[in-house]
């Protein structure tokens, strides 16, 4: 029951269990049940549905209930939980795109403002070796800017 994707599942088994747990010595088991089965409908309801099945005394009694609700109970549930986790997914995305973004362009200011200075350098006469040793660029690009 607890792997189970749908309402009909659940119901199924139930009414498994309610015919294997008829006997007067078994009343405490069944009821046990019925509790158990109640606590997991409501963990897997949606907000509509968590006062109708909180109005439930006894699961097995109740059958009839539970069956005219199997096409919506977890199919709602399935659904809100999709589109908590997409909603979830779409702001760590947004978040770690945004990220990424920032620290890519702070690298190309970073490289902008070192070519700029490069350049300032070479008007001033300074070799390419100095100006390497000072900004830390690579010996091709200041070269480029030299053309």
């Amino acid at each position: 029951m607890e792997a189970s994707r749908k309402l009909q599942d659940v119901i199924a088994v139930a009414s498994a269990l309610d015919g294997m747990l008829r006997a007067p010595d078994l009343r405490e088991v069944r009821r046990m049940f019925s509790q158990w089965i109640k606590a997991l409908l409501l963990r897997r309801a949606t907000t509509s549905m968590i006062e109708e099945i909180g109005t439930i005394k006894n699961v097995f009694e109740e059958m009839e209930m539970l069956t005219q609700h199997k096409e919506t109970w977890f199919d709602d549930a399935i659904e809100k939980g999709f589109l908590q986790g997409r909603e979830t997914g779409l702001k760590e995305g947004l978040e770690q795109g945004l990220e990424q973004g920032l620290e890519k362009g702070l690298e190309q200011g970073r490289e902008e403002a070192l070519v700029s200075v490069a350049r300032n350098m070479l008007k001033r006469g300074m070799s390419v070796e100095d100006i390497v040793e000072t900004t830390g660029l690579q010996p091709q690009v200041i070269q480029s800017l030299m053309h």
